[in-house]
């Protein structure tokens, strides 16, 4: 038994010899066709911010949070007075979920709905200026209005 600690105890002391030695790597520079953020213009910048890398296509009309519903952003692609896009939400919990929409403009307003709902008093969204600024109102009257960014 004696002669079992003691190998089991070389091995170990060996091993952390062994790891001893190692230096940690640096991760790879990126390459030089890769464009980095110091390279990037102004314009790009922004636009990078009002779209997301995995946005569905077409126009970020708004996009609006509130601490109780989370954030919505409809996408619009305009279209001869009429679009088709997406209602994307994400609740504070993280939880994420996308709506087809039809919108058409009225009276100043975007009016955006399922293409599905025969009610035509019933919208997925609807954005309109208020006070000068847009804002928009996810689901029915009873929901509020909150400005887009």
């Amino acid at each position: 038994f004696p002669r079992f600690a003691l190998f089991v105890t070389s091995i170990a002391i060996g091993a952390l010899a062994g790891c001893a030695g190692t230096q940690p790597q640096a991760p790879p520079s990126a390459p030089s066709d890769v464009a980095t953020s110091a390279d990037a213009s102004p314009q790009a910048e922004r636009e990078t911010a009002e779209k997301p890398a995995d946005a569905p296509p077409g126009e970020l009309a708004c996009r609006a949070t509130s601490p109780v519903d989370g954030t919505s952003e409809l996408f619009l692609v305009w279209e001869e007075g009429a679009a088709k896009g997406v209602l994307r939400k994400v609740a504070p919990s993280g939880e994420k979920s996308a709506q087809k929409v039809r919108a058409e403009r009225y009276d100043g307003m975007i009016v955006a709905d399922d293409p599905h709902e025969k009610d035509l008093t019933v919208h997925a969204a609807l954005v309109r200026p208020i006070k000068g600024k847009a804002h928009m109102r996810v689901g029915g009257s009873d929901q509020p209005w909150a400005a887009c960014e």
